[in-house]
C-alpha cells in the first residue's frame, strides 16, 4: 500500500488469522507474479521482518490508498486495522 526507503507498508485487520499469526512470529515471506505468459511476467519475492505501526502511519496509509475509506468509513471501523512494516530483501 506504500512504501519509503525503509520498508514496505500493509494493512490488516485485528480481527483476522493472518494479523494473530504476525503477532507471534513477526516474520513474512510473500512471493507474487503478475501477467499471464512467462516472457512478459514480473516475480516479485520479499521476506523479513514486520512491525506495528502506530496510528499517524495509519491515517497516512489511508489518506494514500483513498479507496479504504469506503471499505473502513469510521474512524470506528478503522480500529480495527493495523499498520504493518515491512523490513527486509526483495
Amino acid at each position: 500500500m506504500d512504501f519509503d526507503n525503509t520498508g514496505l507498508y500493509f494493512l490488516t485487520a485485528k480481527g483476522k488469522c493472518f494479523y494473530r499469526r504476525l503477532k507471534k512470529k513477526p516474520f513474512i515471506s510473500i512471493t507474487g507474479i503478475k501477467d499471464n505468459d512467462t516472457l512478459s511476467s514480473i516475480a516479485v519475492s520479499l521476506r523479513g521482518n514486520v512491525e506495528e505501526l502506530g496510528e499517524d502511519a495509519l491515517i497516512r496509509l489511508i489518506q494514500k490508498n483513498k479507496y479504504m475509506t469506503k471499505i473502513y468509513p469510521t474512524e470506528e471501523s478503522r480500529k480495527a486495522l493495523c499498520i504493518q512494516d515491512f523490513s527486509g530483501k526483495w
